[in-house]
C-alpha cells in the first residue's frame, strides 16, 4: 500500500499508523514533490505531475498494482491515479479530502504569502486546522513534528502545491474510479467537513464511509483509530489484493 500525505507533511507522519496496520502488507510512504526528501524543481506543479510521480515510484520499485491511501492533497492525487491509471490500483482510501478545494484565491494568497515572507506564518494556522485544541496544547510529539515540517518546507514548494490545490477539480473524474474505495472523514474537520465526504460518496461507484470523531489529520492525532479504519478496509479487499 502506498501512503500519501497532506500539504507540508512528510513521511514521518505515518510512523504510528504503520505500527498498527495489518501484517502481511508492504507499506510504502513517499514525500510528494517539493516535500521532505523529494526534490523541489522550479517548474509549475499540477495534479498530473503528482500522479505521474507516483507511477514512477511504483515502476522503480517493481510494483505492478497497489492500494493507495491519501490524506487531503494525497487523496486528491489518489483520485487522479485511480481514474487515469485503473490497471495499477486495486483499492483507494480517501481520507479527509475532496475532489476540489475552492476557492482558488485562498491558495493564491497562501502561495504569495509563502514566497513573500516565508513559512513561519503558516505554523499555527496549520495546527489549528489539523488538530483539536487539547492535542495542540498537549505538547505531543505529533504537534512538534508538524511545526518542524511546516517551518522547514521550502516556500517555492509550498506555493507550487498550493497551486495544485487551487486549480484542480476532479469531481467529474469520480465516476471513472472503479476500484473499491473507503472514504474517511472527521466529524470535526473544518478543512474538509463531512459534507465534502458526502460529495465523494455520491460520485464514487464503489465506496463506503467511515466517520471518526476527529479534525483534519487523525492519522497524526488519532493514529490507532485511523489505522483501524484503514485496516478494516484492507481486510475487506484481502481477496482482491495485487502485488502490494
Amino acid at each position: 500500500m502506498l501512503l500519501s500525505s497532506p500539504l507540508a507533511a512528510t513521511t514521518d507522519m505515518w510512523r504510528e499508523v504503520i505500527d498498527t496496520l495489518p501484517a502481511g502488507w508492504r507499506y510504502v510512504c513517499y514525500d510528494p514533490r517539493g516535500t521532505g526528501r523529494s526534490s523541489a524543481p522550479d517548474n509549475a506543479y499540477d495534479i498530473v505531475l503528482l500522479g505521474q510521480d507516483v507511477i514512477r515510484i511504483m515502476d522503480e520499485l517493481g510494483i505492478a498494482q497497489a492500494v493507495f491511501c491519501g490524506v487531503s492533497l494525497g487523496g486528491l492525487t489518489g483520485i487522479w491515479l485511480a481514474a487515469h491509471c485503473p490497471d495499477r490500483f486495486t483499492g483507494l482510501i480517501l481520507a479527509n479530502t475532496a475532489a476540489s478545494f475552492p476557492p482558488e484565491s485562498m491558495w493564491t494568497e497562501r502561495a504569495e504569502g509563502a514566497m513573500a515572507t516565508g513559512m513561519e506564518q503558516f505554523v499555527q494556522p496549520t495546527l489549528v486546522r489539523w488538530f483539536s485544541p487539547e492535542f495542540r496544547e498537549s505538547g505531543a510529539p505529533g504537534v512538534r513534528l508538524v511545526e518542524k515540517m511546516v517551518q522547514t518546507m521550502l516556500p517555492k514548494s509550498y506555493a507550487g502545491l498550493c497551486a495544485v490545490l487551487g486549480r484542480t477539480n476532479l469531481v467529474h473524474h469520480l465516476a471513472s474510479v472503479k476500484c473499491p474505495v473507503r472514504v474517511i472523514t472527521g466529524s470535526l474537520d473544518q478543512s474538509t467537513p463531512p459534507s465534502r465526504a458526502d460529495e465523494l460518496m455520491e460520485g464514487l461507484p464503489q465506496a463506503d464511509l467511515v466517520t471518526l470523531s476527529a479534525h483534519h489529520v487523525p492519522a497524526i492525532e488519532q493514529p490507532a483509530a485511523f489505522a483501524k479504519a484503514v485496516g478494516g478496509y484492507l481486510q475487506r479487499i484481502e481477496g482482491k489484493r495485487g502485488s502490494l
